[in-house]
């Protein structure tokens, strides 16, 4: 009796910062700030680098230095780097966003989902282009099933969060097959894909907001 207790108080220590609605909102308003700046940044970087790359700017392709690598090259470098820390700092936000999300669902509204396996697992190679249209695509529909019910005027764009995961496909495999040989193509696509992403994001976390906003009014009610 004593060892079942102790279990139980263990597994509910170790999810108790799900419980933690006021936090999780802070949490989730924050890392989708972060989100929305990094992934700005980052498609203005990539815009920069592709019509560096294409010969738009040549003055800065320019070698000065007959020794050495120039200074254009390094600017490339430089900015690969950057891209690359970005493009991280960017996911890890993304994830976060969408692991508070998943914990402001009740448990029987999350499909046997902890809200790390509904995060993560998007991320893993390869696998994630699954794990999306149910990490992501799936915590929409869940979103949208409990504001049903419980008649919250929220609405996570459950449609748009699918059309997101197709449209991440079609810019990886694109990105590689058609853009590789003309970078300048890419631009545009790039930036509506940040666009529809930010937009079906804040949806999807003005929805759990709610869902949060409900579950605090409704413990304190009991």
């Amino acid at each position: 009796m004593i060892d079942a207790s102790h279990h139980y108080a263990q597994k509910n220590s170790s999810n108790s910062w799900e419980n933690d609605y006021p936090t999780l909102i802070k949490e989730i308003d924050l890392y989708t700030l972060h989100y929305i700046v990094g992934s700005i940044l980052l498609c203005i970087l990539m815009a920069f680098y592709k019509l560096v790359s294409s010969g738009y700017f040549p003055g800065l392709l320019s070698t000065d230095n007959p020794t050495g690598p120039s200074s254009g090259y390094l600017l490339l470098v430089g900015s690969e780097i950057l891209q690359l820390c970005l493009a991280l700092y960017v996911m890890v936000m993304w994830c976060l966003v969408i692991r508070n999300c998943w914990a402001a669902l009740p448990r029987e509204y999350r499909d046997g989902i902890t809200p790390n396996q509904g995060a993560w697992f998007c991320i893993i190679p390869v696998f994630g282009f699954y794990w999306l249209f149910v990490g992501y695509a799936g915590l929409a529909s869940n979103l949208n099933r409990f504001a049903l019910k419980t008649n919250l005027l929220a609405n996570p764009g459950a449609a748009l969060a699918t059309f997101c995961c197709f449209w991440f496909i079609f810019m990886v495999f694109a990105e590689i097959i058609f853009w590789s040989s003309n970078l300048t193509v890419g631009i545009i696509p790039q930036v509506i894909d940040t666009i529809i992403w930010i937009i079906s994001l804040v949806a999807v976390k003005n929805c759990a907001i709610s869902v949060l906003e409900y579950r605090c009014k409704e413990n304190q009610s009991v």
